[in-house]
């Protein structure tokens, strides 16, 4: 590469930069104090880029298992995991520890690598720096992606125009890494987003096979390039989602034909804007998927193919019809399985019944965002075309510089919205991360709406215990029983249905919460620690830090008969630990199987028991304590 050119590159880099910085405003002068802020879920992507961070280089085999709503398995599939973007958050919240400042780099490269990668593959195929710049503009920072700023994996769309690039050069060059780099980068797209793995994966297909109708490699150099590329990506698209699938088979999370609808796009969608030069105007059509890139990207991408498409020398022949066919079908997609307001059965409706997935999914209008991703290349081509038709120096510059400026303006709204998340750890979770074990906890007050746990799961940072609390884009219904159990906490019926069915060690009160009506099932302060005095023997005060207390649950029991129950994951590998109290024998049985016999002392102790693998359920598994002579009196029963 010439010295011009790499100077040239080098000021196109600076360039989408500065736009980044633009675009993403007040953020750049709080990058690590505030994140944009529209509800719960960036501070649930925040907390889950932690919890990808703390698993993924440490036990990434249980990275799905994560330590919220204990003791329900695979928790981290109520949520996307953020596998892609947690590539780049951890080695940037590593090197400043500020977990503010990385998620704000990971939300910031989602602009700057958008509109750079499609840049990247508008100039490969129509050979113009200007068609790149200006198809980069339209995709990286239309604005759809300000209706989205808390969806962070709805924002990273930027692996998807490196996947169509190396593609493109693979049909080209047909060189083997060029291919498996297209793979890789597909990968990364669906690692990035559960709905981009599924509509990419659909489009690059459809993408593929267009390819292959007008420019044909060797059949046999063909198959074996893609064999040993989906060798290569496979496993890690299986340990990324068959998570998803096991959870959804427990679960059975699908979405109905009805929410589909209610979530497609109408053709009023695609000019609807929440831009500061159309907000006020074409706002008002429906404000969930605004997706208007502005006339200008419409004017030049229609301008191209009605009078550009048939010159030669303005793309690649190739390139025309695969991605005619990616933006239409795109369309057509993102209209859902019935076209609103008709009973009009559409192509989506097939993908929802037969292909495994898409039950899943409620949001066909996300389609939408590929459609741009078409139109926005077709607008390069169409600015770069009509350039050419332009004589003259002195009559083209100024159009270079305008059309861009048109594109920025209708796509443009700022100042974005920020809030400064508490980052702050209280003294009592630096009391749980010096307690040794892995063990599990319950936050009160408990509230009835998860987004009131946020503190809770954000602040589990410090300790990474397993918490009985949470907050995610699924509720499940033990949680809601457990709320209901608590309303009278403490009493003998909410404590033992505590021991019963959650084996926790500690349970954390927030007595300057207490009492706010609606929000937290306890009742107030003072109700609750005159109560309290009459549980001493079940909750046993470990500690009072600022204003917080630690109790202790001695979850044991006492009679002939205990029995309490623990989830499968937290039983492999571990044995169980009794602490004893009292003189007494006792056998243990785990899932109707004897596993030990013992005899307590009088003074007490703590006996360890280990657990047969093969006993060992995937769910709910159940341990009991049984008396041979008299009563036994165990006061706790642990996973050691």
């Amino acid at each position: 590469m010439r010295k011009r050119d790499i100077f040239s590159e080098v000021v196109i880099v600076i360039f989408f930069l500065l736009l980044t910085i633009l675009f993403t405003y007040p953020l750049t002068e709080n990058f690590g104090k505030a994140i944009p802020h529209l509800g719960a879920d960036p501070l649930i992507n925040l907390w889950i880029l932690l919890w990808d961070d703390h698993k993924l280089l440490s036990d990434p085999m249980n990275l799905f298992y994560a330590n919220i709503f204990f003791p329900e398995p695979l928790t981290l599939t109520y949520s996307e995991a953020l596998l892609a973007e947690a590539l780049l958050f951890i080695p940037f919240f590593r090197a400043t520890g500020n977990p503010v400042a990385a998620y704000n780099f990971v939300l910031f490269s989602s602009f700057f690598l958008s509109a750079y990668g499609t840049y990247l593959l508008a100039r490969y195929i129509s050979g113009r720096r200007i068609a790149g710049i200006l198809a980069g503009i339209g995709f990286g920072f239309f604005a759809f992606r300000y209706t989205h700023l808390s969806h962070l994996q709805l924002l990273f769309t930027s692996w998807l125009p490196f996947a169509f690039l190396f593609l493109h050069r693979y049909f080209a060059e047909e060189r083997r890494h060029l291919l498996i780099l297209s793979f890789g980068f597909a990968t990364l797209l669906a690692l990035s987003s559960g709905y981009y793995a599924a509509y990419g994966g659909v489009l690059l297909i459809i993408y593929f096979l267009s390819l292959l109708l007008i420019k044909r490699p060797p059949l046999l150099k063909l198959v074996k390039d893609i064999l040993i590329a989906i060798i290569i990506f496979t496993p890690v698209l299986l340990f990324a989602f068959y998570p998803y699938y096991k959870a959804n088979s427990t679960l059975w999370l699908k979405r109905s034909v009805r929410e589909n609808i209610a979530f497609s796009t109408s053709f009023s969608d695609y000019l609807a804007s929440q831009s500061n030069l159309y907000r006020n105007i074409l706002g008002g059509f429906r404000v969930k998927e605004s997706l208007f890139p502005g006339f200008a990207i419409y004017f030049l991408a229609f301008y191209f193919l009605l009078f550009g498409r048939k010159k030669k020398d303005i793309i690649r022949k190739e390139a025309l019809f695969p991605l005619f066919i990616l933006t239409s079908v795109a369309f057509v997609l993102s209209l859902g399985p019935v076209l609103r307001g008709s009973n009009i059965k559409l192509p989506y409706l097939l993908l929802y019944r037969f292909v495994p997935g898409f039950s899943g999914l409620r949001a066909p209008g996300r389609f939408g965002m590929f459609v741009i991703f078409g139109l926005s290349l077709f607008a390069g081509f169409g600015g770069s075309f009509l350039l050419e038709q332009v004589k003259g120096w002195n009559k083209r510059l100024p159009l270079m510089v305008l059309l861009p400026m048109i594109i920025i303006l209708e796509n443009i709204s700022i100042p974005l919205k920020i809030d400064r998340p508490d980052m702050k750890i209280d003294p009592v979770y630096r009391f749980l991360a010096e307690r040794p074990g892995d063990f599990a906890i319950l936050e009160l007050p408990l509230y009835h709406i998860p987004g009131g746990n946020l503190h809770y799961q954000l602040a589990s940072r410090a300790h990474f215990k397993r918490l009985v609390n949470g907050c995610s884009g699924y509720l499940p219904r033990s949680y809601l029983l457990l709320y209901q159990q608590m309303a009278d906490f403490p009493s003998n019926s909410s404590i033992e249905y505590l021991k019963e069915n959650y084996p926790i060690r500690y349970i954390i009160v927030h007595l300057d919460r207490l009492g706010n009506e609606g929000k937290g099932k306890v009742p107030s302060r003072e109700k609750f620690l005159s109560r309290l005095t009459q549980f001493q023997k079940d909750l046993k005060k470990e500690a009072e830090i600022g204003g917080t207390l630690i109790l202790r649950l001695m979850n044991g029991g006492r009679g002939e008969k205990i029995r309490r129950f623990f989830p499968g994951f937290m039983l492999r590998g571990r044995k169980i630990a009794l602490t004893t109290r009292g003189e007494g024998e006792f056998r243990l049985i785990l899932n109707g199987v004897e596993i030990g016999r013992g005899k307590t002392a009088k003074r007490g102790g703590t006996l360890f028991f280990a657990l047969p693998k093969r006993l060992i359920r995937e769910g709910r598994n159940e341990i009991i304590v049984k008396g041979k002579r008299g009563e036994i009196d165990i006061s706790s029963i642990i996973p050691y």
